[in-house]
């Protein structure tokens, strides 16, 4: 990651120009997303299937991952050119640098690509490092992966892997520039066309415009488009991006002519206007800038998504400041929505016998973002039933409520019944008594002076 540098006098206002909506409303109807940098590489060895299900786990919505192709053309997963710098690989082979260009799929299935990960750390090939290395030795099963992960979840993982193992879960892919753009390109395609239906929830990226138009050439009906370098650069002067794109990907800092500025201001305008979404990096200033105050910042200034290093502690943000999952439900359970109170009533008072008596349930709810609850209802007298006995309610954030509970009582109904109504540990009972209907009854005893109910 690097800041991006810009000439002088770039726009600051919406262009004037005719709007290019995206080619999808997939992403754009989306609520704030986390997005896993590499599945998180301060947190997990990145770019693995071990970072990638650990950062789901860990609260991310969305997986970013880097692919570049092997000897034998095949697509894996990574962010560098050469996998010494994240396994135990070889750097030479002595008269040349060992890279994924270098090497087949089997043969990089060899390395361990935990083996130089350090928790928090923002590079791993360091020989003399004498920080603690986790998941050492994992890939090869010596010591044991943790419950639930496998030894191959250390290993290399092709494209191919990650669309099978996360199916329902959108990504974020960049082409490296390692390799041809067009033969990366119709790789990249040739995998997706293996798996219809991922035209929209993944989104094919690249610094590189090459790739990014060699990719439109190679699969036109793919949907999900990042905007290059190039391609932003020019946007921010009023130019549209081609191909249409999804998503503005920028650094959170732009060097705008020697001096440093926010980029989100500068592009809100452009990508408002379109309707694409913004993915916001760090740009590394400070290797200790993803904080609370900084998300905060990045949220408050626009963002739509902040592709982080660390899908953790981003997802304690959002949990913490109410800001729920994409799709609008709660990102934890501290944001869902529960029952405060119950309260049946009137507590008291007559049902005719053969009739109907609706009592009204008032309820209130904690703050929150979504939630739901059953209440539950039953009558102590088998003779007079309420109408429903399960009711779903679905909350109002802190806001009181109330529903309409219908009791009846058949003709055999005598005495009293308590009407009680659960949820949870929260209780609340009124007691109705019954009144006969003297219209049709012939018992002195129920109907006559001296009875009174």
């Amino acid at each position: 990651m690097a800041i991006v540098t810009l000439l002088p006098g770039s726009a600051v206002a919406a262009p004037d120009r005719p709007a290019t909506p995206p080619p999808t409303d997939f992403w754009k109807n989306m609520g704030f997303i986390n997005m896993a940098h590499q599945g998180g590489e301060r947190e997990n060895p990145g770019n693995t299937l071990f970072a990638f299900k650990k950062a789901v786990a860990d609260g991310a919505d969305v997986i970013d991952m880097d692919v570049t192709l092997t000897e034998d053309g095949v697509l894996v997963a990574t962010h560098d050119s050469q996998p010494c710098h994240t396994s135990n690989a070889p750097c030479s082979d002595g008269s040349d640098s060992v890279t994924f260009r270098s090497l087949t799929l089997n043969e990089l299935r060899q390395f361990d690509f935990a083996y130089w990960f350090s928790p928090g750390l923002a590079t791993y090939y360091n020989k003399n490092d004498p920080v603690p290395h986790p998941y050492r030795g994992m890939a090869d099963g010596n010591p044991s992966p943790p419950a639930g992960y496998s030894a191959s979840d250390f290993k290399i993982a092709t494209f191919d892997q990650v669309l099978d193992a996360f199916p329902d879960t959108p990504i974020n892919v960049e082409l490296k520039p390692y390799t041809d753009p067009t033969e990366t390109a119709e790789a990249a395609a040739a995998v997706l066309a293996d798996h219809p239906g991922r035209e929209a929830d993944v989104i094919i990226n690249s610094f590189s415009q090459a790739m990014i138009e060699a990719f439109h050439t190679a699969a036109p009906n793919h949907l999900a488009l990042g905007g290059s370098l190039e391609g932003t650069l020019s946007y921010v002067t009023g130019n549209p991006i081609t191909p249409t794109p999804v998503a503005v990907q920028p650094p959170d800092k732009y060097n705008l002519g020697g001096n440093v500025v926010d980029t989100l201001p500068l592009l809100r305008p452009f990508f408002e206007y379109d309707g694409f979404i913004s993915v916001v990096w760090p740009s590394d200033l400070d290797e200790t800038q993803e904080t609370d105050p900084w998300y905060a910042k990045l949220i408050s200034q626009g963002a739509d998504a902040i592709n982080t290093m660390f899908p953790s502690r981003l997802h304690q943000y959002l949990c913490t400041n109410g800001i729920p999952r994409p799709d609008g439900s709660p990102r934890c359970d501290a944001q869902r929505i529960k029952l405060k109170s119950l309260n049946l009533g009137p507590k008291k008072g007559p049902i005719k016998a053969g009739k109907k008596r609706t009592l009204v349930l008032n309820f209130s709810s904690t703050s929150g973002v979504a939630g739901e609850a059953t209440i539950r209802l039953r009558s102590s007298n088998r003779n007079v039933k309420v109408l429903r006995n399960s009711i779903p309610v679905e909350f109002v954030p802190s806001k009181s409520s109330k529903l309409k509970v219908v009791v009846l009582a058949n003709r055999k109904a005598r005495g009293k019944a308590v009407i009680t109504a659960t949820s949870g540990k929260l209780t609340s009972k009124a007691t109705l008594t019954v009144k006969p209907d003297c219209k049709k009854s012939k018992s002195d005893k129920l109907c006559g002076k001296t009875n009174h109910l």
